[in-house]
């Protein structure tokens, strides 16, 4: 198996188009270009079937065929997902950046080591809130009241309180009670939202509620020094002050959402591998800005088999077209907690610069591509 992804492997860096020229330096600054970061464009795509006849483009869970080679974004610079058979018949075209990667989740570094050399830079970002734009929930990254603070809201009674070291919010309405763990911090700046998991309610234990770390239903107003429902962000709305919205929305107490924060959040307030997030793009019609001086083509597959091989646990999976496959390969990437440097997961030097070990192993030669 291990032949068989370094062989696809070998593609996954590669950028379609002119030959390749220059040092070994400037093929990692092409690498440094494969990503979709900032900015706002309309994703558009083209599907192509092993029939070859071309369909309307469509995120890939809305795509009608049940097999699948490659995944056009059209917009400058083209980004081409290839899959299968496409992805070899690609090889003799594709530019190829050998070893070098900033894009794998073993090339990323951590702001620690960037400060290690770069020590004004480092002490402007960990003042900055990109640093606690998410991190782990403790006493220097939580700005919320949980001495036992309570608020009314939806008929019921929330109280935000700590048990032991651990930071709690428990719902209490008539026979309904949910008791909530906090994990991390969402935010520093104008409120602070968190993430955690029910410990204690009426769902049964195999419910994801207890399992999936989501975004829960109430944040800090940092300016007021109070608690508010997450929806609470439009206007000055005060404690038991209804929203001229609140009746369109969804009820804490019986109907709580569980938005799974990895899947839906991770990606823009968190530091994840440039592959991944690739991944994540797969799937979504959102706007998206892929930000590199040529097109590229990305093999989603081998690279998920090496950057995660828990999820690719068979060799016949690689060369697969099954749209089936690569929906539940892409749904487990989504669901991958991003990486925990030290006191924060929050947005780093590798959201723009991307991996940098390369550049730590090498600073003179392997300069890191700002985009």
């Amino acid at each position: 198996m291990a032949d068989i992804i370094q062989k696809s492997m070998s593609a996954r860096y590669q950028t379609t188009g002119r030959s390749a020229k220059g040092s070994a330096g400037g093929a990692a600054h092409l690498v440094g270009a494969l990503f979709v970061l900032t900015g706002v464009i309309l994703i558009s795509a083209v599907w192509s079937a092993q029939t070859g006849r071309q369909a309307v483009a469509q995120p890939l869970h809305h795509a009608k065929t049940d097999v699948v080679e490659h995944l056009t974004l059209t917009e400058q610079p083209k980004v081409i997902y290839r899959f299968g058979p496409q992805a070899k018949r690609s090889m003799g075209k594709a530019l190829d950046t050998g070893d070098l990667s900033n894009i794998h989740p073993k090339d990323y570094v951590g702001p620690q080591a960037c400060g290690e050399c770069h020590q004004s830079n480092y002490k402007t970002w960990s003042e900055h809130p990109h640093r606690w734009m998410n991190a782990p929930a403790n006493a220097t990254t939580v700005k919320g009241d949980f001495s036992n603070r309570k608020i009314s809201y939806y008929g019921g009674e929330v109280t935000f309180y700590m048990e032991d070291d651990q930071r709690m919010m428990l719902l209490v309405r008539g026979s309904i009670r949910r008791v909530y763990r906090i994990t991390q911090t969402l935010g520093s700046r104008f409120f602070q939202y968190y993430i955690g998991l029910q410990i204690e309610g009426p769902e049964p234990r195999s419910h994801r509620i207890y399992h999936s770390e989501h975004v829960l239903e109430f944040g800090y107003w940092i300016e007021y020094r109070q608690w508010v429902p997450v929806v609470h962000i439009i206007g000055n709305v005060r404690d038991d002050e209804p929203s001229p919205r609140d009746a369109q929305r969804r009820d804490p107490f019986a109907d709580p959402l569980t938005l799974n924060y990895a899947e839906s959040c991770s990606k823009c307030h968190t530091t994840l591998p440039a592959g991944d997030r690739l991944v994540h793009r797969l799937e979504e019609s959102e706007p998206g800005s892929p930000h590199s001086p040529r097109g590229f083509a990305f093999e989603m597959v081998p690279y998920i088999a090496d950057a995660h091989p828990e999820i690719v646990s068979r060799p016949e999976v690689l060369a697969t077209t099954s749209r089936k496959v690569i929906d539940h390969l892409t749904d487990r990437v989504k669901q991958i907690k991003a990486p925990v440097w030290q006191v924060t997961s929050g947005i780093t030097c590798e959201v723009c610069h991307y991996g940098g070990r390369f550049h730590l192993e090498d600073p003179e030669d392997m300069m890191p591509m700002f985009f």
